[in-house]
């Protein structure tokens, strides 16, 4: 629940605070068979997949993965421990049969990284996108990576403008409106906001 709204021009500026304040590195890709590759920034806007047209099919959602060197070099899945429970095997296994060079891939888990993740919803909605760390508890992540996100993650809330996403949901949406909204609510950057304020509709679950 909750999270940001960012339309690709605010996503170019999320970006750069990344990479000049913070001084992370944008991953070209998160395959390390050739090494780590980083970007210097984005030349332009990386906009979202185009929205889909109503009720076909949801857009993949888009993706961004910020190393944070300072802290660790990244961790490919190849060297990860063996599972410990029948949960971890299973998910494990489900990754290794359906992504190529699964080994080779960043593991997330133990990484230190954050990742930045948004989509659209089947309806034209925009999806709240959601700033993470590790893919794994937070109480077992590192310390100085959790002070990371949670400064990225006050900045980003001072940037944008805090909006209830059931006031802009989809007309079509038929679905009781929570009576505490306060969990639910976004943060629209600048052009995101705009866009809402112009009839955009706003999906009210994360993507």
């Amino acid at each position: 629940m909750g999270g940001f709204l960012l339309l690709p021009e605010d996503e170019l500026v999320l970006v750069a605070h990344l990479l000049d304040v913070e001084g992370l590195k944008l991953l070209a890709s998160i395959d390390l068979r050739e090494g780590p590759s980083s970007m210097d920034g984005l030349s332009g806007p990386l906009p979202l997949p185009a929205p889909p047209r109503p009720n076909v099919e949801p857009s993949e959602p888009l993706e961004l993965t910020f190393w944070a060197h300072q802290l660790g070099s990244l961790r490919p899945w190849s060297d990860a421990p063996a599972p410990t429970d029948a949960t971890e095997r299973v998910h494990r296994i489900v990754n290794q049969q359906s992504t190529a060079g699964f080994g080779s891939l960043v593991d997330e888990e133990r990484s230190p990284v954050l990742r930045w993740r948004t989509s659209w919803e089947r309806s034209g909605a925009l999806c709240p996108g959601l700033l993470q760390a590790q893919a794994r508890p937070t109480k077992q992540q590192p310390q100085e990576l959790m002070k990371l996100h949670g400064r990225v993650t006050r900045w980003m809330k001072r940037e944008g403008e805090q909006l209830d996403p059931f006031e802009h949901a989809p007309k079509a949406l038929d679905v009781e409106t929570p009576r505490n909204t306060k969990p639910f609510r976004v943060w629209a950057h600048r052009h995101a906001a705009e866009w809402v304020r112009s009839g955009g509709s706003v999906w009210p679950w994360n993507a």
